[in-house]
């Protein structure tokens, strides 16, 4: 059973450094788009009710209000990931921003992994660090910089 996760974004999205932790938990859903990049160690996402497993470098897709969860697939070695949370709504405020979103709702989706050795994944993790590196250092344009993926 899923239960609902009231997450409050300042400024409608947030990047940061998790660690995964070896807990058995029901899956959850909220109001907000997340991606998680594996940096470390591998992990276990449950979606939907199907299991995916991920290595370093792989991205995973959670959209709004889809249940999931993730766990460490070895306990001795919790996994690390960067993971971007953004509310589809901040797309508002980019011109022509909702067409970025058209691939995460397309009925064709594919599966919520991308593989870490594909270009989109490549690009994805770039992206994040650069981005999650810029807020760490609260650089001037960190905001900007995390929208563009400098």
């Amino acid at each position: 059973m899923a239960s609902y996760k009231d997450i409050r974004l300042t400024d409608g999205f947030r990047i940061r450094r998790t660690i995964g932790k070896d807990l058995q938990h029901e899956t959850h859903y909220h109001d907000v788009l997340e991606i998680g990049i594996i940096e470390r160690n591998e992990a276990r996402y449950q979606l939907e009710g199907a299991d995916y497993f991920g290595k370093p470098g792989d991205v995973f897709i959670c959209r709004p209000f889809e249940a999931h969860w993730s766990y460490n697939t070895n306990p001795a070695a919790p996994y690390h990931s960067i993971m971007v949370l953004f509310s589809p709504s901040v797309m508002d405020r980019i011109p022509d921003g909702n067409r970025l979103l058209i691939p995460f709702y397309a009925t064709h989706w594919a599966a919520p992994l991308i593989p870490a050795e594909t270009s989109c994944a490549q690009f994805i993790r770039e992206a994040a660090n650069r981005a999650r590196s810029a807020a760490e250092r609260r650089s001037v344009a960190w905001k900007t910089q995390e929208w563009i993926g400098f």
